[in-house]
């Protein structure tokens, strides 16, 4: 709502699928679309990105003590 009131923009905020959001922006279902998607240059041939406004590095938690790498999690279940 902030980024609205700077623009002085009546705006309304819906859900999309993550997969769906630069086919539903192409297709002029939104205006815009606001997400943590990394910009890719694949992704650069479709849309045009304005400055990221959010920085996110993905990280994996465990049990303390119970893995010591990645490779520990072989065959474990993950959520995400």
């Amino acid at each position: 709502n902030a980024l609205c009131k700077q623009m002085q923009a009546q705006c309304t905020f819906t859900n999309q699928a993550f997969d769906s959001l630069i086919a539903a922006l192409k297709f002029k279902k939104y205006d815009a679309v606001i997400s943590g998607m990394d910009i890719t240059p694949e992704r650069s041939k479709q849309v045009a990105f304005t400055q990221p406004y959010y920085a996110n590095s993905a990280i994996v938690i465990a049990q303390k003590g119970k893995f010591s790498s990645l490779a520990d999690l072989k065959g474990k279940k993950l959520g995400m």
